[in-house]
């Protein structure tokens, strides 16, 4: 009898493999087709979901999902130039009140899930500034966010500052907004100057309002750490060598990046940090020779630094001889969207070795300018995301080597999103 019951089972599953599902419609604009960015949910689509496929609808406006499992799905049109600006099924402006779709054996394939982008408020509004620091320094790679009061639940729209502390939010809806900015060393901002959410003041746009807001950030207790990098040729000063602080994340074994120094002309570099415990090493951009600080050759036999007082000792010797090296660059993308926060890039030979570390700039792209000829496994990682090897391998005995013999681009890595953990209890009966 159990072996009958699994026989059962097991053409149940087969058969249920054999099913199609898909999600189709048109986006329109007062009945002319337009093009749009359609997002599909497979859960209920707050602050914190993340779509599971994102598609552009084609010139004719029409678009399909195709879908492996059945289930109950949400499904969101939003603008090209303003992709935080968007209607779901059966225009609903608020996610709150987003009509699920239900995908079954019974109802493989669901139709006309059309959307009026016409019905979406007019978005002329902005906001724009710079942020610096209470110090007047210009702050780069500043992350802003942006949320919207009504209607409650939409992610928040995120946009990083430039080389000049320019940030620029376009194509804004009238409404109610709170703005809250971060950067590594200063306490977070909150308009306008506000110490947190209860106290900061909302902005409020209508009527193709253009706002300048100008963030200051406040500067946390940093403490100097300083050195000196010299040639291991020639024992000269060396200039231009940029020099990296990898922190301890204190909720998990991974490592955080933090902004570069470059060592100047006497070859000499300063960082300031909050205090912690650090990994640091140096790269020459010529040569893309990396030395981890007391000649480590990787964070795994690196030592780590208690930064809780100024120091002044922590040297380099680089040897910046040229070998016959190649550039290596691409993407890396988090659930296929540019990564909020910096991550981490690994090329790590195939004996194993730690050959190299970048990380990504607000856009997503990396490069290693200048890896040996070689195999290599590509990895990304951040102490938010899993981390994941090229080809998208997460197990590392699953990983691709990268034959470096040529320059390379186009590398590109999509990290997985965590996903929820747990026990799950199972019960039936076999007889």
């Amino acid at each position: 009898m159990k072996r009958i019951y699994l026989i059962l089972i097991t053409l149940f599953l087969a058969a249920s493999n054999l099913f199609a599902f898909s999600i189709s419609g048109n986006v329109y604009d007062n009945s002319e087709p337009q093009q749009a960015i359609l997002k599909l949910y497979d859960q209920f689509p707050c602050m914190s979901a993340e779509p599971v496929q994102q598609i552009d609808s084609t010139e004719d406006g029409s678009y399909e999902f195709t879908l492996e499992v059945s289930g109950v799905y949400y499904v969101e049109a939003a603008l090209l130039d303003n992709p935080n600006l968007g209607i779901f099924y059966e225009n609903s402006l608020q996610p709150i009140a987003a009509t699920p779709i239900h995908i079954h054996q019974t109802n493989p394939e669901v139709t006309d899930i059309d959307f009026d982008l016409a019905l979406l408020p007019q978005a002329n509004n902005s906001i724009s500034g710079i942020v610096t620091g209470n110090n007047a320094t210009v702050l780069t790679d500043a992350t802003i966010k942006l949320f919207m009061l009504e209607p409650p639940n939409n992610p928040p729209m995120v946009t990083f500052s430039n080389e000049n502390g320019y940030y620029e939010f376009v194509s804004l809806v009238d409404g109610e907004y709170l703005m809250q900015v971060h950067y590594l060393g200063y306490q977070p901002y909150f308009y306008d100057g506000a110490m947190g959410w209860p106290q900061a003041d909302v902005i409020v746009l209508e009527d193709s309002t253009q706002v300048t807001i100008d963030p200051v950030l406040t500067a946390m207790n940093t403490n100097s750490v300083c050195g000196y990098v010299e040639d291991l040729q020639s024992g000269e000063a060396l200039e231009g060598v940029e020099i990296y602080a990898l922190r301890q994340n204190e909720q998990s074994n991974n490592l955080v990046p933090i902004p570069s120094a470059e060592t100047n002309e006497d070859g000499q570099y300063c960082l300031d940090l909050p205090a912690g415990f650090y990994l640091f090493y140096a790269q020459d951009p010529q040569s893309g020779e990396i030395q981890f600080y007391q000649d480590a050759e990787s964070p795994l036999n690196a030592e780590w630094v208690l930064v809780n007082n100024d120091i002044n000792s922590i040297d380099f010797v680089l040897d910046t001889s040229i070998d016959d090296n190649y550039s290596v660059s691409g993407k890396i993308t988090v659930g296929n969207i540019p990564p909020i926060t910096p991550i981490l890039a690994v090329a790590v030979s195939s004996d194993e070795d730690w050959e190299d570390v970048t990380m990504t700039n607000s856009a997503g792209d990396y490069e290693f300018p200048s890896l040996p000829e070689g195999e290599y496994y590509i990895m990304a990682f951040s102490d938010q995301n899993t981390p994941t090897y090229y080809q998208n391998a997460i197990d590392f005995q699953e990983a691709e080597l990268v034959t470096v013999d040529s320059d390379i681009s186009n590398l590109n890595i999509d990290v997985e999103i965590p996903q929820e953990t747990g026990y799950y209890e199972v019960s039936g009966y076999v007889s």
